[in-house]
């Protein structure tokens, strides 16, 4: 932390500054359109960030906070859209090695998990209604129903506590009305988009209501192979149910039943680099194990001819949304759940609360991962997933609500199996790994918030999280063919067990210097438990494992907002020292994606958002985030070495954007909408690779929203007005001789009506 004292000091003196600055343009600043009449205004955001309803500005922490309609404006229907707005944060729908375009990726600050396999965990936890989604695999979530999205940035480890080391997503649904209603919205668009959504709210009694949605999104693949297959497309049916029950003034329940199917091709991966000097591609060229190339000019330097096409090379790099591959191609995906949140006032001061929660998940993946029509490499991956989690809190006040108390009980269990049957030269029959994996997390929190004055206010919380892990390695057929099966792993029946606890903590203060500025100061830690190696090649008499990862984060934040102004300021610096990094990688000589503690490394960045209502008709809103990120330390054997930039974190992430509301009189009212995304070099391999990285690139998307009415509305959506040309992923295999990659689609249209009642 000593490296970061300045960083810290200076950013602090530039946010005062800052708070003073915008104070004095207050007085400055009309709040009217030309009729007198605002269609903007600044609006209170509520937030669940502390796992209590509080303010945006009232929280002392980094938060980036969205509506629905929000969304809506931007051209928003995934969670991975917040990538695009909120500062630091990198989101991608698919990981090249999963094969899957709904496996989420994602990191903030630097702190993330590229893997999807069971072994590992995500460094971002994802929540929804607060239940945590355990697996990547269907996290790729459609804004189905969705009230708002809070991205929590840094830590999270006492409130929301397993996985959120880097942060956390947290997805509140709308629950039923009491009036009846509904909405229903048809969108079309290039690559014959076709997306239709609904719902309805339906009162059955003073006491009880309920409320249905369903939707079904087409589109087709912009990734087209030789085969004629196009990859990349959407074809997702999803529905939810969700029952509310009043029956008296003390006790409130919600049931929730939800559900999606996806049926599509794999994600849209194209070829980047053929490295043909590598092993597999000279096995093939070389025609060693007699499955190979069938000419022998492609021996030796005839490999580098592209000219002849039966030699693996460059001449299958065919562009950003061509590919020649013809090999397996499925990325099947069924995931339901349902949860139970009830809420009891024990008194007038405290709530008890109960969420219980299950979820299911099935999958089926299949990969072409050598981009060429030849078949040196291919995986299809059949995943299943089940979880039960359950949470008790007890939540109050006390001593005239100077005391604020969030406390309660976690306990978590989950049963995955991933099994994957590898196709590739040398021949194999083919090879086969994967296993059964079970994690069982329990936790206890709490969290205490003191008003010393009506200024100063303190926070302190810890929580304690016991996390066992058992990994049984069931399927294996090595190189020679033969089958092995309960592999051997320290335990007579082949299972490998590993067992996690650490006690987790944050301190913060705050100040507010006036009704509309505050600043604060927090630091606070979290962990990442430890995992397997899955892919296993060979019989292992010990399965090999990696340790937990650990962040400590010191944060010195400011919140501004004046309503008379229409502006609000919300600003953060801060310094991370994140250690025993849990990275992915290619040990030399083999194939298969390990996953490793690299060593440590610091991480420090400011970030800042605002949003002002200029005028009654015009919004401006935007942000910014810095990161310093490198390693300060290898472990061992690592495979990074101090020159490597550590992946999905760019220097510089920003966005921009304008509203401007045209009043049609009795036509009601136009408003365009413009935004711009602006995103750093980034490194997507932590042993960096020249192909598998993006330069630092600008997107701009462009909405023309028309409400003639309150019943209707319309929206016309360019995204990637520019048609720029960018990675959102990509993986470089230097065994299997590949650099693969994932671009963004290229720009589209799309038109949205939505009809209210």
């Amino acid at each position: 932390m000593a490296h970061s004292k300045h960083l810290l000091t200076t950013s602090l003196l530039a946010m005062i500054i800052a708070s003073g600055t915008a104070a004095y343009g207050q007085d400055a600043t009309a709040q009217s359109g030309g009729d007198g009449e605002s269609r903007f205004q600044l609006d209170v955001i509520t937030v669940t960030a502390r796992r209590v309803e509080e303010t945006l500005q009232d929280t002392p922490i980094s938060v980036t906070a969205i509506s629905a309609l929000e969304l809506e404006d931007r051209g928003i229907t995934q969670i991975d859209g917040v990538g695009d707005f909120a500062p630091n944060v990198n989101f991608s729908s698919a990981g090249t090695s999963s094969g899957s375009s709904s496996a989420a990726v994602v990191f903030i600050r630097g702190v993330g998990q590229n893997d999807f396999i069971p072994t590992t965990e995500p460094g971002v936890g994802i929540y929804v209604d607060g239940v945590y989604y355990g697996r990547t695999v269907g996290s790729v979530l459609d804004l189905l129903e969705l009230e708002q999205i809070e991205v929590l940035r840094g830590p999270q480890g006492t409130l929301f506590g397993r996985n959120t080391i880097g942060g956390a997503i947290n997805l509140t649904t709308r629950a039923p009305a009491d009036q009846f209603g509904g909405r229903i919205m048809a969108t079309v668009g290039s690559d014959n988009q076709l997306y239709l959504q609904g719902a309805a709210d339906i009162p059955l009694s003073d006491t009880l209501g309920m409320s249905v949605a369903f939707m079904n999104k087409t589109r087709d693949g912009y990734v087209t192979r030789l085969d004629g297959v196009d990859q990349g497309d959407e074809d997702v049916t999803g529905g939810r149910f969700s029952v509310a029950w009043e029956p008296s003034d003390v006790f409130r329940a919600r049931f929730t039943l939800d559900g999606v199917q996806e049926r599509e091709e794999s994600a849209p991966e194209v070829l980047l680099n053929a490295q043909e000097s590598a092993l597999f591609p000279t096995f093939f060229n070389n025609n060693l194990f007699g499955n190979g190339s069938s000419d022998p000019a492609c021996a030796g330097a005839g490999g580098s001819d592209t000219s002849n096409p039966a030699c693996y090379n460059d001449q299958f790099v065919l562009g950003p949304y061509a590919s020649a591959e013809d090999g397996p191609s499925r990325s099947n995906v069924d995931a339901w759940g349902t949860s139970l949140n009830m809420e009891m006032d024990v008194s007038d001061n405290f709530v008890l609360r109960s969420i219980t929660a299950y979820r299911k998940l099935d999958a089926e993946l299949a990969r072409s991962a050598d981009g060429s029509p030849f078949d040196l490499f291919s995986t299809e991956d059949v995943y299943s997933q089940n979880q039960f989690s359950q949470e008790i809190q007890l939540n109050g006040a006390a001593f005239d609500d100077r005391l604020n108390i969030v406390s309660g009980l976690y306990y978590f269990n989950e049963s995955a199996s991933n099994f994957a049957s590898v196709n590739l030269v040398p021949p194999t029959a083919p090879l086969r790994i994967g296993g059964d994996v079970n994690n069982e997390n329990f936790a206890v929190f709490g969290e205490a918030t003191f008003d010393i004055t009506d200024r100063l206010t303190i926070l302190g919380g810890l929580r304690y999280s016991s996390e066992d892990k058992t990994y049984d390695a069931t399927s294996l057929r090595g190189f020679g063919g033969a089958p092995t099966t309960n592999i051997l792993t320290g335990d007579a029946d082949g299972v490998q067990s590993r067992s996690d606890d650490r006690t987790t903590w944050r301190l913060s203060a705050s100040y507010d210097w006036t009704d509309e500025v505050t600043t604060y100061v927090t630091a606070s830690t979290g962990f990442k438990s430890g995992g397997f190696t899955l892919r296993l090649t060979n019989p292992n008499t010990v399965i090999p494992q990696f340790g937990p990862e650990f962040v400590e984060l010191l944060e010195v934040g400011l919140k501004a907002e004046f309503p008379s102004a229409g502006l609000r300021i919300n600003a953060a610096v801060f310094a991370s020292d994140y250690t025993d990094i849990q990275l992915d990688g290619v040990v030399p000589g083999a194939f298969g994606t390990v996953t490793f503690n690299g060593g440590d490394a610091e991480i420090n960045g400011v970030e800042v958002e605002f949003e002002w209502v200029a005028t009654g008709n015009l919004k401006l809103f935007g942000s910014l985030g810095l990161l310093d990120a490198k390693y300060t330390r290898l472990n061992a054997g690592s495979l990074v070495t101090t020159n490597d930039e550590l992946i999905r974190a760019p220097d510089v992430t920003a966005s921009l954007g304008a509203s401007y509301y045209i009043d049609l009189g009795d036509m009601g009212g136009l408003t365009p909408r413009l935004d711009i995304t602006y995103r750093g070099d980034t490194q997507y391999e932590p042993v960096n690779a020249p192909f598998a990285a993006q330069e630092a690139f600008a997107v701009a998307n462009f909405n023309l929203g028309w409400e003639p009415n309150d019943d209707w509305r319309l929206n016309l959506g360019v995204q990637n007005v520019t048609d720029e040309v960018y990675l959102i992923s990509a993986d470089s295999n230097p065994t299997i001789g590949y650099d693969l990659g994932i671009f963004a689609r290229p720009r589209t249209w799309s038109l949205s009506v939505e009809r209210r009642f």
